[in-house]
């Protein structure tokens, strides 16, 4: 909203003759043109401001985009060498007497490389920043204004951070309570007097070992989850904290001065 304040100042009053009579005052000249260049001014620097910080977001958004996705090729391609190395060891154990169990274990783990390896090149991983850039050239292709482009793609980011800090901090605090909970339980097997025919020393053994060893990981990365940023998150925080300040509440754009009789008028131009 802008307001135009006007108050009346006595700037130099006109001396009076000897017979008490007071002068005419000079005419008023005519308002200049260049009274209207205040008011355009703002409006430049407002548009010159958008074109800046789209230009800034969209050389943001492109780096860390490139970055993410350079992660799922060479996660992609580490899970498919993995796979090519475990998945044929894993077959050729499995056709001996004794390596039905490390044939498996090996086969398995292929498997899952090779999945994951999958899972990556084909579905965009949560926390991506693909969701911003598409907001950009949407709106680029829609003909938008600048300022309205940079603030859509603002608020998708800062949904995107918000959504990553929730799931993380979630599944984090899951991961390490399975965690505790199957450490707990391998340090049991290993530590209790168990005996039975169908469950030998060597046995019992081995899965106390398997579930220390899988709840240690997993406490160790779920509270990785729940205290270490992602990405998306910490390049919003730091995008954020170097935006340009708002502008002040009440902003002066001009002042100017008009003779009128008996003194002069001053003109405050401001907006708020």
């Amino acid at each position: 909203m802008r307001l135009t304040l006007v108050s009346a100042l006595v700037v130099a009053p006109i001396l009076g003759s000897r017979d008490g009579s007071a002068q005419e005052p000079p005419s008023a000249p005519a308002p200049s043109s260049a009274a209207s260049a205040p008011e355009q001014q703002p409006a430049l620097v407002r548009a010159a401001r958008d074109d800046q910080d789209l230009a800034r977001l969209t050389e943001l958004m492109q780096r860390w985009s490139s970055n993410t996705n350079g992660y799922r090729v060479w996660g992609a391609l580490s899970g498919v060498a993995i796979a090519g190395a475990t998945i044929p060891a894993g077959i050729v154990m499995l056709n001996r007497p004794d390596g039905e169990e490390p044939g498996a274990l090996a086969l398995g783990v292929g498997i899952g490389s090779a999945l994951g390896g999958g899972l990556l090149l084909l579905v965009s991983p949560l926390g991506s920043f693909q969701p911003v850039v598409d907001v950009l050239e949407a709106g680029r292709a829609a003909g938008k204004p600048p300022g309205e482009i940079v603030k859509e793609a603002e608020a998708k980011w800062r949904t995107a951070a918000d959504s990553m800090k929730d799931f993380r901090t979630t599944v984090g605090a899951l991961d390490a309570c399975f965690g505790a909970l199957s450490l707990a339980g391998g340090t049991y097997l290993a530590v209790a007097n168990l005996s039975s025919q169908d469950f030998s020393k060597k046995e019992q053994y081995g899965s106390a070992a398997a579930l220390s060893a899988f709840g240690a990981f997993a406490v160790v990365f779920g509270l990785r989850g729940v205290f270490y940023e992602e990405s998306i998150e910490a390049a919003w925080d730091a995008y954020e904290s170097r935006r340009p300040h708002d502008e002040p509440a009440v902003k002066v754009n001009g002042v100017g001065v008009v003779p009128v009789r008996g003194g002069a008028t001053l003109g405050l131009n401001a907006s708020f």
